[in-house]
């Protein structure tokens, strides 16, 4: 059976966290308080706002995230893990990108080699473990 998920849902969730991404970023180097920074900001939350709005209104079927995920017990505990494993993915990769070149002396494409390799085992032991 085939659900019918409209577009505006993903457009709506995709375009608010392309807007806070650009808010994050811009901040360091044009500051906060300048509209570059403000106004994607301000739409991102108001479009995260509506999406999630939008999501209990709907039936399940036609829901992007079902309503019954919500009422999961520890379904919060399972994002933030899952988020957590992420960071914890990506971080070696960040971290040994500078030390690899400053200690070695390798090039970037070695680096970059060297550094999916590690992502290759990090996503083999995911599957292993579970």
């Amino acid at each position: 059976m085939c659900r019918k998920i409209s577009s505006i849902e993903p457009s709506n969730s995709s375009a608010s966290i392309i807007l806070l991404l650009f808010a994050l970023s811009q901040a360091p180097t044009t500051g906060w308080g300048t509209a570059r920074v403000l106004t994607p900001l301000i739409l991102s939350v108001i479009g995260l706002i509506a999406f999630f709005v939008w999501e209990t209104r709907l039936h399940e079927d036609h829901a992007l995230i079902p309503p019954k995920f919500w009422f999961i017990p520890n379904f919060l505990v399972l994002v933030v893990v899952s988020l957590c494993t992420q960071i914890y993915l990506t971080g070696p990769v960040l971290i040994f990108s500078i030390y690899w070149p400053s200690a070695y002396g390798w090039s970037p494409l070695s680096v970059g080699l060297h550094g999916c390799v590690l992502c290759l085992f990090s996503i083999q032991s995911l599957f292993i473990n579970g």
